[in-house]
């Protein structure tokens, strides 16, 4: 969704409210993540003193996948947006992002943070048991017959000590 800036110069204004709904193929990044429905952002773009400030929030619903079992996790976002922007390139505050011909990809802006957002390890649920690491079967919903005997390798030389003895 691209949003032209010049409007806030014609109409004299220095806020503008904005109102969203962004689907999968807005993005260029979240096309890896399944979306449930298409994500809101509700908020305001201005200006003040040649910055351009973009506050609102994103919600919606992410599916993704557990990391000990790969089920399918619905993952709320609820993402606040603090954005300043700039039409001067000159400016070095690594917080601000540069715009060319006052054109904004809003989708681009709200991605980054929506990104950011996304935990590392996303589980099903606190207790996940995961997968068998031999058999592959979901301890969640069934056991299976393999035996654990997996030994972390950094200890492997301490098992030939043990039967040794």
């Amino acid at each position: 969704m691209k949003l032209n800036l010049r409007e806030l110069k014609e109409k004299n204004s220095y806020s503008k409210e904005v109102e969203l709904q962004l689907d999968k193929e807005s993005f260029t990044s979240l096309k890896n993540y399944k979306i449930e429905e298409p994500l809101k952002f509700v908020g305001t773009i201005g200006e003040k003193d040649n910055l351009i400030f973009l506050d609102g929030v994103v919600q919606g619903v992410l599916i993704l996948n557990c990391s000990r079992c790969l089920e399918e996790v619905n993952y709320p976002i609820n993402v606040e947006i603090h954005e300043k922007l700039s039409r001067n390139s000159g400016n070095e505050d690594e917080d601000i992002i540069f715009i060319h011909n006052d054109i904004i990809d809003l989708a681009t802006v709200l991605e980054n943070d929506i990104l950011f957002s996304i935990p590392l390890k996303v589980l099903c649920k606190t207790d996940c048991k995961g997968l068998c690491q031999q058999c592959g079967t979901n301890k969640n919903f069934d056991t299976c017959s393999c035996e654990d005997s997996s030994i972390d390798p950094r200890f492997e030389k301490l098992k030939d000590f043990l039967n040794n003895n």
